[in-house]
């Protein structure tokens, strides 16, 4: 439940947000998880995200091998696991678009995601093990960045787009209210 007057979602750019239905390239190499689950949780995260508004905005998720982490626009959204320079930071999202003028010209054309490699991925729910950090509770967050959500911090600590995580986390999984709010907004009901 959120308290009066609080509004528990932030969008990137005042409003950017994906304008046609988009594909997901996954390359689970260095990940630890196998190719079938990081693929389907992949899925299960981003839908998720489709799951509360009538928009569509999920098309096909694939396994890539060279799906990574570009410095430059490719066209498509790779998600990825490798070393990120900063060893706290436990994944990381990439955004292409256009991001100024009116809000009916703001929108997101293309996003990469990185997973830090020196976290250790996995199931918790399926494996009750803590001390992973959990991937679909983490990928449905940074989808949310894809999505065209910024990162929530200090206030809605049990939603989603909540900046900070930790090993064993898995409330992120599931949309809270301030999410869903969030969404509808930005893509209709």
């Amino acid at each position: 439940p959120l308290k009066t007057g609080v509004t528990c979602y932030a969008f990137i750019s005042k409003g950017a947000k994906l304008t046609s239905v988009e594909n997901l390239l996954v390359n689970p190499s260095g990940s630890g998880m196998t190719d079938d689950y990081a693929v389907n949780s992949t899925v299960s995260s981003a839908m998720e995200w489709d799951n509360h508004t009538s928009a569509i905005l999920w098309g096909t998720t694939g396994l890539d091998y060279t799906a990574n982490f570009d410095s430059v626009y490719d066209g498509r959204n790779e998600i990825s696991f490798d070393v990120y320079p900063d060893s706290n930071v436990i994944a990381v999202t990439r955004i292409w678009g256009i991001f100024s003028g009116s809000p009916s010209t703001r929108y997101i054309d293309q996003f990469d995601i990185l997973f830090n490699t020196a976290f250790s991925w996995g199931d918790v729910l399926a494996t009750g093990n803590a001390a992973l950090m959990d991937y679909i509770n983490i990928a449905t967050h940074e989808i949310g960045h894809g999505v065209g959500f910024s990162d929530l911090y200090n206030t809605c600590v049990d939603e989603t787009m909540y900046g900070y995580s930790k090993y064993g986390e898995t409330k992120k999984r599931d949309l809270n209210t301030g999410d869903i709010q969030g969404l509808v907004k930005l893509y209709g009901a």
